[in-house]
């Protein structure tokens, strides 16, 4: 199998953690104009097919339409890395994900350089989104309220035009 082509195992208490971190800053008790979007890692471990997503973390939480990292976010990142090292179960961080409550499934230009930054490094990295909104709702191929993605080209530049559809979707599993 393409290493660039790996199915995303999620565990379930790792996608539930996703949608209790994304509902706390977006759900029907909250004023739409009121929503934030959240960020967050996904920790775990990959072999030749799967990469297997068994933690999430929490980094920030932003406004209606953004949600950005600080200085000491990427500290926190930083640190976690190494935690994660030297827990000594060869676990890692695999991705990330972010909120997009009312917004849709889809990665900016923005979440295209993170993606970017992480992937460059690490082929097998994705971008997990996540829409509150889509949850329960007829999709093309889950009712999730979320997708998964990959650049299609990391080598590509992201000054080109046709950087801002430099993106495929992954397909994906929760796992009980």
């Amino acid at each position: 199998m393409d290493k660039n082509h790996k199915t995303i195992k999620i565990s379930k208490e790792s996608y539930e953690k996703i949608i209790r971190h994304s509902t706390n800053y977006a759900n029907s008790s909250i004023p739409e104009d009121q929503w934030k979007m959240v960020y967050g890692l996904l920790s775990g471990y990959s072999d030749d097919q799967y990469v297997y997503v068994v933690n999430t973390h929490r980094i920030a939480t932003g406004s209606a339409n953004e949600v950005s990292l600080g200085d000491q976010d990427y500290i926190e990142l930083g640190e976690m890395g190494y935690q994660l090292d030297s827990e000594g179960k060869g676990h890692y961080i695999v991705g990330n994900y972010h909120s997009k409550p009312g917004f849709g499934l889809y990665m900016s230009y923005t979440d295209l350089m993170s993606l970017f930054a992480f992937q460059i490094q690490n082929s097998d990295f994705f971008t997990l989104v996540f829409d509150i909104t889509l949850m329960n709702k007829s999709l093309p191929k889950r009712n999730l309220g979320m997708e998964i993605y990959r650049l299609s080209d990391i080598e590509m530049n992201p000054n080109n035009n046709r950087f801002a559809n430099n993106y495929e979707n992954v397909d994906f599993t929760i796992e009980n």
